[in-house]
C-alpha cells in the first residue's frame, strides 16, 4: 500500500485517544484477548495499529476516563433500514450528513460514527446517543453507545475474528463498501463547537457551556468490562 503510514497515521488521529489498554483479536486462532505486560496491561502502540492495517491482527480501543475523540452507534443488525434511520436522526438534530460515516463490523452488523477535532466528554456524547436512538425508534438493545472506558470498540480495515471479512468503510447513500484502505485519509472531524450546538438542540437537553466540551487530562480507569465480539 503505497500510502500505509498515511492511513495509519489518520486512524490513530481518528479513533486513539487513549493508550492504556486496547483489545487484541486474532483472525488466525479466533482469540480476543488483552495484551499484558508484566506490569499490567499492554499500551496501545502504533506498531499495533500498524499490524491491524496489515491485517495481521485486529484491535479494539477504549475511551479515556471522561471523554473520547469519536462516537460510534454499534448496530448489532443486518438491516440497513437501521443505518439510514439513525443517520436521519442524526441530521435532524444538526449534523451535518457529511460527516457521518459507515462502515461495516465485518460480523452482521455495523458502526456509524462522527469524529470530533477535539475530545468530548462522554456523558454528552451518552446525551447525544440516546436521543438519536429514541429518534429514530431503534431498538436499545441492538444498538449499542461506543467506546467507553470500559467498552473497546473494533477498528476498521481489518478483518473480522470468525467471518475473515474485512471491515471496509461504506458509502453512505449506497452502503457499498469501499474497498481501498486509503478512504480513511477523506473522513472529516466535526468541531467540538459545532457539536456543542448540537448539544443544546436536543430535547431536554441542558445548554451547555462551549468551552467546557474539551478534556485534556487522562485519569485512573475503572474496572475493565470487555465487549463480546460478534
Amino acid at each position: 500500500m503505497e500510502n500505509f503510514y498515511d492511513v495509519v497515521n489518520r486512524l490513530c488521529d481518528l479513533y486513539i485517544s487513549y493508550r492504556g489498554r486496547y483489545v487484541m483479536m486474532l483472525p488466525q486462532a479466533g482469540k480476543i484477548f488483552m495484551p499484558k505486560t508484566s506490569s499490567g496491561p499492554a499500551k496501545l502502540t502504533n506498531r499495533a495499529v500498524c499490524q491491524h492495517v496489515n491485517r495481521q491482527i485486529a484491535i479494539g480501543v477504549f475511551a479515556g476516563a471522561h471523554a473520547s475523540k469519536f462516537i460510534c452507534f454499534d448496530v448489532d443488525l443486518p438491516d440497513p433500514s437501521e443505518v439510514r434511520r439513525l443517520m436521519d436522526a442524526m441530521v435532524f438534530y444538526g449534523v451535518p450528513r457529511d460527516l457521518i460515516y459507515v462502515s461495516t463490523s465485518g460480523g452482521k452488523g455495523y458502526h456509524v460514527e462522527i469524529f470530533f477535532d477535539g475530545l468530548v466528554y462522554t456523558d454528552r456524547l451518552r446525551t447525544f446517543f440516546d436521543c438519536v436512538v429514541l429518534k429514530a425508534e431503534s431498538n436499545p438493545l441492538k444498538v449499542e453507545f461506543r467506546p467507553t472506558n470500559g467498552l473497546s470498540i473494533k477498528l476498521p480495515l481489518s478483518v473480522h475474528c470468525k467471518t475473515r471479512r474485512v471491515c471496509w468503510y461504506l458509502d453512505r447513500d449506497t452502503l457499498q463498501p469501499i474497498e481501498d484502505p486509503a478512504y480513511v485519509l477523506q473522513i472529516q472531524q466535526m468541531a467540538v463547537a459545532d457539536f456543542a450546538a448540537v448539544l443544546e438542540q436536543l430535547p431536554r437537553a441542558r445548554p451547555l457551556d462551549r468551552e467546557d466540551m474539551c478534556f485534556d487530562e487522562q485519569e485512573p480507569v475503572p474496572a475493565l468490562k470487555m465487549k463480546r465480539e460478534e
